[in-house]
């Protein structure tokens, strides 16, 4: 049994719940964590994750990123997850501000050099969007190596990109 006060246990109990696919039972957690501690920034952080990973609740979970920049700015992973969620409801504008930060917080963060590209291509900013592909992959990103490959295979055939 959980001592009903202890944040940290509900905190990793909500992480396995979340490891087991118990994703109702992870916002019960995380919910919980709050309730002791509304000052907890990784809880919500935690809880987003859930909102958009396992629900898609994207706008729920840029909710729950907001407040954890609020209580906790310098977290880049916050970032990170709220821009993912930006460009799933094609915020990319936001996306990009987002993942900006948290390249400046984590300037080793392969993925989100890739992913801000990808928000970069959505608004048609390609060269940009290469550029940042290009940087994902010499921070240790394979997966951009093979989008870089697709990318110059099309540019140098004249073709756009964007109709593969």
């Amino acid at each position: 049994m959980i001592n009903p006060l202890n944040e940290k246990a509900y905190g990793n109990r909500g992480i396995a719940k979340e490891n087991l696919n118990n994703y109702s039972g992870a916002i019960a957690d995380f919910n919980k964590v709050i309730e002791i501690n509304p000052l907890d920034a990784k809880a919500y952080l935690n809880r987003g994750v859930v909102r958009a990973d396992c629900y898609k609740d994207y706008r729920g979970a840029i909710a729950d990123y907001n407040k954890s920049i609020e209580l906790d700015p310098e977290y880049a992973a916050t970032y990170y997850n709220r821009g993912l969620a930006n460009n799933q409801i094609k915020e990319y504008c936001s996306a990009i501000a987002d993942f900006t930060e948290a390249i400046k917080l984590n300037p080793r963060d392969g993925e989100a050099y890739y992913n801000r590209g990808v928000a970069e291509f959505a608004l048609g900013l390609t060269d940009i969007a290469y550029m940042d592909f290009s940087k994902a992959g010499e921070a240790g990103y394979i997966m951009a190596f093979e989008t870089i490959r697709k990318y110059s295979k099309f540019r140098m055939s004249g073709n756009n990109w964007a109709k593969e």
